[in-house]
């Protein structure tokens, strides 16, 4: 490889953008019902649309997408909350 090749190489992978929704509202609830909170999301009980419709009416507003974005871990967690995302 080249001398500009070896020095360019991989560039690293730095994931931006706003923290994932699941672990704003994990950070904002207690033990227990972060616990609850991060079984319903990582379980397969719930769809993402029927889980974030309960949680809305529980007063907890995640939406669908942020749902299905920490399920296929394509968010944040991935990179900085694993422990978020362990079970999925």
């Amino acid at each position: 490889m080249s001398r500009l090749g070896d020095a360019l190489g991989t560039p690293p992978i730095v994931r931006r953008g706003p923290s994932c929704g699941i672990a704003i509202e994990y950070d904002r609830t207690d033990d227990a019902d972060g616990v609850a909170l991060l079984a319903a999301i990582n379980g397969t009980e719930w769809n993402a649309n029927a889980l974030s419709e309960r949680l809305r009416s529980l007063g907890i507003v995640i939406s669908t997408a942020s749902i299905r974005r920490h399920r296929l871990r394509q968010c944040l967690c991935r990179d900085l909350r694993p422990e978020l995302t362990a079970n999925v």
